[in-house]
Order: structure tokens, then sequence, then C-alpha cells
């Protein structure tokens, strides 16, 4: 049986000498040439002492980084990967995070900080990303919520200048599923507090209980 032989294409008979890639596979390069994307990855509530998770990883930094985008830095010793894992991939540390055009997080920014990142940056507006707990319109955040809405009052100028709030609570997919949420660790953990919240609270009534 004759072999079938791929036939030889020379590149003067193509019609590229770059194979057309599909608009699905190609990769978006997030800088452009007149503005540079600045992403800020914040450090947590200083009062969560307990919290060292992290919404960016540093491979996840050194992609960015790869495809143009400038990344700061918050510096932070409880987070779970060391300052220097995220320099070594390409992040600046900055105390700040004033030049950044995105901000996130985890959980909601404390309003002192907020207030200091509400303006925005070259001309855009500033875009914060975080479980913010506003989605159900819980009371307690309601002044967070506010610093992204616009007041009776303000003018569509004014408007625009507000921050964009990003709700990881709000991301779906086309099946209209959350594609950001805590897994089957954290239900688990938060089971246990919760029984051992209440083996607490029995033990003040002097009534004791096997959860502790």
């Amino acid at each position: 049986m004759k072999a079938l032989q791929r036939p030889r294409i020379r590149l003067s008979d193509a019609p590229s000498a770059r194979p057309k890639v599909p608009k699905s596979r190609q990769r978006r390069n997030i800088s452009t040439s007149t503005s540079k994307v600045t992403v800020g990855i914040r450090k947590e509530d200083p009062g969560r002492l307990w919290e060292r998770r992290c919404p960016v990883t540093p491979d996840a930094v050194h992609d960015l980084v790869r495809d143009g985008v400038q990344v700061l830095i918050q510096p932070c010793e409880r987070r779970v990967w060391s300052n220097e894992e995220f320099v070594k991939a390409g992040a600046e540390i900055h105390p700040t995070l004033e030049p950044a055009n995105i901000v996130i997080g985890i959980k909601e920014t404390p309003l002192s900080e907020l207030d200091r990142l509400k303006s925005p940056v070259n001309g855009r507006e500033r875009t914060h990303v975080m479980f913010s707990h506003t989605a159900k319109g819980q009371p307690y955040n309601m002044p967070l919520l506010s610093r992204f809405v616009a007041g009776d009052g303000q003018s569509a100028q004014t408007s625009k200048l507000l921050p964009r709030l990003v709700d990881y609570e709000l991301l779906t997919g086309a099946d209209g599923k959350r594609v950001v949420g805590f897994g089957w660790f954290a239900g688990a953990a938060g089971l246990v507090e919760g029984l051992t919240a209440s083996a607490l609270d029995f033990l003040s009534l002097g009534v004791s209980s096997p959860f502790l």
C-alpha cells in the first residue's frame, strides 16, 4: 500500500506566511499601545488575622506580566504565598496600590482603604474585584456599596468617575451557574466552626456537648 504523503506547500504559494489562528484560540493581549493595564493584589483586612488566602497565584502573575500587564502587590506576611514568590513571578511591591486600574482581593475592602482607591486612574474608572457581600442587601455592607452607586443629585459626569464593583458571587457561566464559589473544604470547615460555636454557647449555659 502506498503511504499517504502530506502535500508540500511553499511559503510563496501560501496566502500568508503565518497560519491563521481561530478567534477562539487567540490570546488577547490586555495591554495597548497607549496605556498599560495595572492590576493590584491587595492584602486582606488587617483585622482578619487568620486570613491567608490570595485571589491570584504567582503562576497567574507570571502569565499576566508575560501578556503585558503590570502587577502590583501589597506586602503581607500572612499570605499563603510569600512576597518574594510574587516578585520572582514579575510583580512589584507597592504599599498602597494607588496606580492600579484593577484592585483584586478576597473579602470586603475596608472603607478607609476603599475611599483612597476610588478615583479614576489615567482617565479610566477604577475596578474593584471582591466578595462584597452586598448582593442580598446585607445592611452592614450598604456603606461599602454606596461607594460604587451614584447618589441623588450627582451628575452623569460624576457618575462616570465612580469605581466599578465586580462581585465574585455574581459571576455566572452560560448555564447561569456561579463560576466562583467555595469548595467542599470551605463547607466542612464552616460546619466544624458552627458546631464549635454552638457548643460554646451551650457550655456558657452549663450544658455539655461532644463538640468541644
